[in-house]
């Protein structure tokens, strides 16, 4: 799964979008602090410089979603979190290329609520 940085406008709390130098300037300090946005299979993801990922997946926009974590044996100790940010009709299900989720070979995100995964080297357990 090839990595694509890619740049994404950023809003603030005020809910104006700052132009591109303010826009420059956060994602410079955001470099700084270890943090990149990118995106995995057409959803924005932020690494934070650690190994840790947050998803952020928008299923009224694109439809079903699925993110496939990568091996439990290859993440022990990071902490994958998936945000869905819209509801409805469509589907956000998690897989792992190895080890389960919580006991189960697929995992539905169905709230707004974030949810957070770490490995113990053979599966991945909600914290």
């Amino acid at each position: 799964m090839p990595l694509r940085i890619t740049r994404q406008p950023v809003i603030p709390a005020g809910g104006k979008e700052l132009s591109t130098r303010q826009s420059e300037l956060a994602d410079q300090r955001n470099v700084k602090k270890g943090f990149q946005l990118a995106t995995e299979d057409s959803i924005p993801i932020i690494y934070d410089g650690t190994g840790n990922k947050t998803w952020f997946v928008d299923t009224s926009a694109t439809g079903n979603a699925a993110i496939q974590f990568p091996s439990a044996d290859a993440s022990v100790g990071l902490l994958l979190t998936v945000r869905r940010v819209s509801v409805g009709v469509n589907t956000c299900k998690l897989t792992a290329l190895s080890g389960t989720l919580d006991g189960t070979a697929t995992y539905s995100v169905d709230t707004l609520a974030p949810v957070r995964f770490k490995s113990d080297g053979t599966n991945y357990w909600t914290v």
